[in-house]
């Protein structure tokens, strides 16, 4: 399977383009990659959702759920991470 990726400068302006052929194999790697670093996050951000938190749970329950679904972005190689509130 090909994938292409793009970088773009600050203003929109596509400033490369590489295509990588990978066999299921790379992307099952990739991907498994991506989960732990989910895992991860979402472990370093647990406390956020016990009840004496102080911190705006409604936020960092969007900011989970972006992190769970991760995994649903089409390209191994270009994940767009949330940002943490």
């Amino acid at each position: 399977m090909q994938y292409i990726t793009q970088r773009y400068d600050g203003k929109g302006t596509l400033i490369s383009e590489t295509r990588v052929d990978l066999t299921p194999e790379d992307i099952a790697r990739e991907w498994d990659g991506i989960r732990q670093e989910r895992n991860r996050l979402l472990a370093a951000c647990d406390w956020t959702q016990i009840s004496d938190a102080t911190a705006d749970k409604d936020a960092w329950a969007v900011y989970r759920q972006a992190l769970r679904d991760i995994t649903l972005q089409p390209n191994p190689l270009e994940v767009q991470w949330p940002v943490a509130p």
